[in-house]
C-alpha cells in the first residue's frame, strides 16, 4: 500500500474525520494509526470522535503510541574491558509507538557506574535507529 510505505520514515499526522462508525471507532482508528505510522493528531478536531475515544477507553493508548516509543526489552553487558577495549553487549529494543523516528537518530550506548554515576564507556557505533524498525 502506497501510503503505508510512504509514511514509514516521514512525519504523518492530521485530525480525525467527522464521526463515521465504524471507521472512527477505537478499533479501526488504532488499526489505521498504526498502519500509517501516525506521529501527531490535532487534539481539537473532531471533538465527538475524540470524546468517543475517551469514553471507549482508547484515548490513553492512542496518545501514548503517537510517534515512536523505544523500549529496552532486554540487555546483557560484559563486566568490563581493558583500557581502549570493547565491552560486549546484546540488547533487544521494541518500538511501542506507531511511527519510526523521522530524523536521523544515531545509536549510542553509554554505560554509567552505578555507585558514582560516572560515565564509564560510550559507543561509537553510529547506526541510524530509523533502519531498525
Amino acid at each position: 500500500d502506497y501510503l503505508e510505505r510512504e509514511t514509514k520514515y516521514t512525519s504523518m499526522g492530521g485530525e480525525t474525520c467527522h464521526p463515521n462508525s465504524p471507521r472512527s471507532d477505537c478499533a479501526k482508528a488504532k488499526e489505521e494509526l498504526e498502519k500509517f505510522h501516525y506521529t501527531y493528531l490535532n487534539s481539537g478536531y473532531h471533538m465527538d470522535v475524540l470524546n468517543g475515544w475517551e469514553s471507549d477507553d482508547c484515548m490513553q493508548e492512542i496518545s501514548a503510541r503517537l510517534g515512536y516509543r523505544l523500549l529496552l526489552k532486554t540487555g546483557s553487558f560484559g563486566s568490563g574491558a581493558a583500557p581502549g577495549g570493547t565491552v560486549p553487549y546484546s540488547i533487544e529494543i521494541e518500538n511501542l509507538g506507531y511511527a519510526s523516528p523521522v530524523n536521523e537518530r544515531p545509536f549510542q550506548l553509554v554505560l554509567r557506574e552505578t555507585g558514582s554515576g560516572a560515565i564509564c564507556a560510550g559507543s561509537d557505533n553510529l547506526e541510524d535507529v530509523r533502519e531498525w524498525f
